[in-house]
């Protein structure tokens, strides 16, 4: 259910941003996404402490809070959004856009490795590298601080220079970043900040994704595109912490950055080939 608010906020986002912004919009959502992320994390640990795990109270308290996102909405409802019709929201819409965008949906789905996967190994990585269970659960810090102090300043880029470029940029660097970790393995708050760095650039990836994406289908084809993305977020949210926890048993620590970076080349080269084959397209066109 949680997915389905992802898909109506992103598209109600980018129905009223315009497109000279919408970098820097969709970057302020997700600094806020990052923000909930680790103040959920914080209050859930506050609320084991407080009361427990025992009793309906944990359960309701946590209702209570996912209700209070429902507020600001209700002074916000006149804002427009355009209802898709019966024919793009079939499934087969959904299916033509993923196939005619296979750059951005690899970009999708390299996020969704990524993410998923530092948010739920990567405090098994810091106790494989020694670190005591409560210092490398604080390596998990470093992750909602990232996506903070990076985001606003990949959304400017994205809104001063053509996007394509900046994505690629950025996956240049979550291919480098994880080989950095190897370095500072026992360098502790040098390794938060690289995880930190790290995050903030991969969730770029799914900012400027979404962003191109949107550019590409507006209007009611916007919510079948933005559930594509979303689908290939969860295949690379599958598929990935399955491989990083038999690296991790294989290889030990280092199986963790090795596949984080070999999946950033995977969707470098995924996106690269597919704006290639974008612009021969375009030549051809423009040549007949």
């Amino acid at each position: 259910f949680l997915t389905f608010v992802f898909v109506a906020s992103e598209t109600w986002i980018n129905t009223i941003t315009p497109e000279h912004l919408r970098g820097r919009v969709l970057s302020i959502y997700a600094i806020f996404l990052a923000g909930g992320l680790g103040l959920g994390a914080a209050s859930a640990a506050i609320l084991i402490n407080i009361r427990g795990l025992e009793g309906l109270l944990p359960f309701l308290i946590g209702a209570a809070i996912t209700a209070i996102g429902v507020l600001p909405l209700l002074a916000r409802l006149h804002l427009p959004m355009e209802a898709p019709s019966a024919e793009n929201s079939r499934l087969s819409t959904m299916w033509g856009i993923i196939k005619g965008s296979p750059g951005l949906m690899a970009t999708g789905i390299a996020f969704g490795a990524i993410e998923y996967s530092l948010f739920h190994l990567l405090p098994v990585y810091g106790v494989r590298l020694g670190y005591s269970e409560g210092a490398a659960a604080l390596l998990l810090l470093a992750l909602p601080i990232g996506n903070i102090l990076l985001q606003y300043p990949i959304g400017m880029l994205a809104d001063k220079l053509p996007r394509a470029k900046v994505l690629l940029g950025l996956f240049a660097l979550c291919v480098l970043v994880p080989g950095v970790t190897t370095i500072l393995e026992q360098n502790y708050l040098g390794l938060m900040g690289a995880f930190g760095i790290f995050i903030g650039l991969a969730t770029g990836l799914y900012t400027l994704g979404l962003s191109m994406l949107s550019e590409k289908h507006k209007g009611g084809r916007m919510a079948s595109a933005n559930s594509a993305f979303i689908l290939m977020y969860g295949v690379g949210s599958l598929i990935s912490p399955y491989v990083i926890g038999v690296s991790l048993d294989g290889i030990g620590p280092k199986g963790l950055p090795l596949v984080l970076g070999t999946i950033s080349a995977f969707g470098l080269l995924a996106f690269a080939l597919s704006e290639r084959r974008a612009s021969v397209d375009i030549i051809r066109r423009n040549g007949m």
